[in-house]
């Protein structure tokens, strides 16, 4: 049985709030599949979590997001209030952050962001401070936004905005410390082809050109060669490109075997990258970057999106909650690629 830490339970809780709805998780039988040649997924019948006590946020939150910081501490923000979710989707937004030491295992509130935002994209940046920018905002608004929190002083500042608010996009930190966003728009479009640049030296956004399509809910990750890989979207995209940050061009490459929304792209420990799930989708698919193509990869025990992801330092993946045949789910399973 795979044993996870009580940090990474926390982290995987916090996965799955921030994946499912408020409907009940499902309660569905667990069981066992393997995948094809070496690789594997692992249900959720063969893993252990919250086998240690963990402390409880200050507030209830969904549709937050989250990163790790560079001294290990995990930053929540923003969301929806749990108890005001039945009041309507424009009601229970958050500004609020907080903070999670899993070295003492307890939370500190933090200051509160300058609006209320839903799913915003977040980076921690080489300087150790963390950016927030775009997502939804009251009314399904979508917002350009951005503003940087200092963990030694736990304050806001603002920052240059976007060009365009965006939600459903996505944000890789670059090897040179520079933060790449891609894609997005309003909630149901229409939805941009346009990418950009924040540096956070100059406090400057810089157009990073073109994709070949609009993409929302779509993959991003970064290559080991400095390059970021995005693919699929809404709206059953299965074309997928490469962006190189230093020519500042896009290039197309092998188109994913599946369109694919709302998943999340995960590098593995050998530079491939992993996708899984989607819409009624429970197959994945591995990146080559080497040859620029997508190969089947093991069936996941269900079809699962909007889900929490995280890479493990034994080079596993835990994919955490989501939506799945039987609506929201608290149910976890693990990629193993040995």
């Amino acid at each position: 049985m795979k044993k996870i830490s009580a940090a990474l339970a926390l982290i995987a809780a916090l996965l799955i709030a921030a994946a499912c709805s408020s409907s009940p998780a499902s309660t569905s039988e667990n069981s066992d599949s393997t995948g094809t040649g070496s690789d594997a997924v692992v249900s959720d019948s063969s893993v252990e979590i919250g086998t240690e006590p963990i402390a409880s946020m200050f507030e209830g939150r969904q549709f937050h997001s989250m990163t790790v910081l560079s001294d290990g501490r995990l930053l929540v923000v923003g969301g929806k209030g749990i108890r005001a979710q039945s009041a309507g989707y424009g009601s229970g937004f958050m500004e609020s952050a907080e903070v999670y030491d899993p070295a003492t295992d307890k939370w500190s509130q933090t200051g509160n962001m300058s609006i209320v935002r839903e799913l915003p994209g977040i980076v921690t940046l080489q300087n150790g401070r963390a950016l927030v920018t775009g997502g939804a905002t009251v009314n399904r608004n979508s917002t350009d936004i951005t503003e940087i929190w200092d963990p030694a002083t736990g304050e806001w500042a603002g920052a240059a905005p976007m060009s365009v608010g965006r939600i459903n996009f996505t944000a890789t930190l670059l090897p040179d410390g520079r933060v790449l966003v891609v894609g997005g728009g309003k909630l149901d479009g229409p939805f941009t082809d346009g990418a950009e640049i924040y540096d956070p030296v100059s406090d400057e956004w810089a157009d990073a050109g073109v994709m070949s399509t609009g993409r929302a809910a779509h993959v991003s990750a970064l290559l080991p060669d400095g390059t970021v890989l995005v693919a699929g979207g809404k709206g059953k995209k299965v074309t997928a490109e490469i962006y190189d940050p230093t020519a500042n061009a896009w290039t197309k490459t092998g188109n994913l075997l599946e369109p694919r929304s709302e998943v999340t792209a995960v590098g593995l420990s050998d530079g491939r990258v992993l996708v899984a799930g989607g819409r009624n989708l429970d197959s994945s698919e591995i990146y080559d970057s080497s040859i620029g193509t997508w190969t089947a990869g093991p069936a996941m025990t269900d079809s699962r999106h909007r889900y929490g992801v995280m890479a493990l330092d034994d080079g596993a993946v835990l994919f955490v909650g989501g939506e799945t045949s039987e609506g929201s789910s608290a149910a976890t399973e693990i990629y193993s690629p040995q």
